[in-house]
């Protein structure tokens, strides 16, 4: 799950982004994606995700759709709809009828973009920045201990859009996130982002707030 959550705030960068990078080139391009994504009214992003191993091989894939304006998202991936209103996060599982429930707050098992980019800015650095006819690739590495070891970011240059995420933890696990679609400024009402449980006839609610 953390992993789907970082997927999510990586992809919704906002202004603070730049502190991410060390290197000056990689720190104007993340500017220029920060800017130009916080300009938008709301985002969508029809993805495909694959989580490799393969010395244990592990081959999973799925396709996901994310949607989000400012700090409310919905995100709908392998039969779990994640929903978020800036104050709470309802997690349905499908196979299992179930919602979880959590408050959106600013603490170690919150959510919050803004404590997060903080935090990844402290943890993480620049490594290299490759560029190709149309993509420019950057590589992060963490600064101390982490879940991940590696981060591999690739933005177009032309439209300053995150194409793709790659994730590399200690166990071997990749953890591959890639943009099919980003559709931008659609209407989303505020009610797609929450989670109405009567429209759930018998669902199970587990309240974890």
């Amino acid at each position: 799950m953390k992993n789907i959550l970082l997927f999510i705030l990586l992809i919704t960068l906002t202004a603070t982004a730049p502190m991410l990078a060390q290197e000056k080139k990689a720190q104007a391009i993340l500017d220029e994606v920060a800017k130009i994504t916080q300009s938008y009214s709301s985002v969508r992003i029809d993805f495909d995700y694959l989580m490799e191993n393969k010395a244990q091989k592990i081959n999973e894939k799925y396709t996901g759709v994310l949607t989000s304006k400012g700090d409310k998202y919905r995100l709908e991936i392998a039969d779990q709809l994640i929903t978020s209103d800036g104050k709470t996060v309802w997690t349905f599982l499908e196979q299992a009828n179930e919602v979880q429930i959590n408050d959106h707050k600013q603490n170690d098992d919150g959510f919050s973009p803004t404590r997060f980019l903080q935090s990844w800015s402290d943890d993480y650095k620049t490594k290299s920045l490759k560029e190709t006819g149309t993509e420019q690739q950057i590589e992060l590495q963490p600064k101390k201990a982490s879940n991940f070891n590696k981060v591999i970011l690739v933005i177009t240059k032309q439209k300053k859009q995150l194409k793709s995420i790659q994730l590399f933890d200690g166990n071997g696990n990749v953890f591959s996130y890639t943009v099919k679609k980003f559709t931008t400024n659609q209407l989303v009402p505020d009610k797609d982002f929450t989670f109405i449980i009567s429209d759930y006839p018998g669902i199970e609610v587990v309240d974890m707030r």
